[in-house]
């Protein structure tokens, strides 16, 4: 998927990838659009979306890129962030979605 070109474009990215629940991202944006509107550039949106902690550095480096599928793992496990990788392999800091709990995997 290409590059993110609009604040239109990063919201329906936001709302396919499933991190942000429909009805909150609703209110967020509501409330975005009441304080004085949103962005025109897709980088200061999703700047907002992160100092308002809707969103990690990681997820939005990936929304921006337009890959969902490194969002989850199944559907228990949602990305937070990348942690590092070694020989074996990858580490990610992630949510388990059914406890609300950070995980490690």
């Amino acid at each position: 998927m290409a590059v993110v070109r609009s604040p239109n474009e990063l919201l329906d990215r936001i709302a396919r990838s499933r991190l942000i629940g429909a009805n909150r991202l609703d209110d967020y944006v509501a409330s975005l659009r009441r304080a004085g509107g949103l962005p025109d550039d897709p980088g200061e949106l999703i700047a907002v979306f992160r100092r308002d902690r809707m969103l990690t550095a990681y997820q939005a480096k990936q929304l921006l890129r337009g890959e969902f599928d490194a969002l989850f793992f199944g559907d228990k496990y949602k990305v937070l962030e990348f942690l590092g990788a070694g020989g074996m392999g990858r580490v990610y800091l992630c949510e388990q979605i059914l406890l609300h709990r950070p995980v490690e995997i």
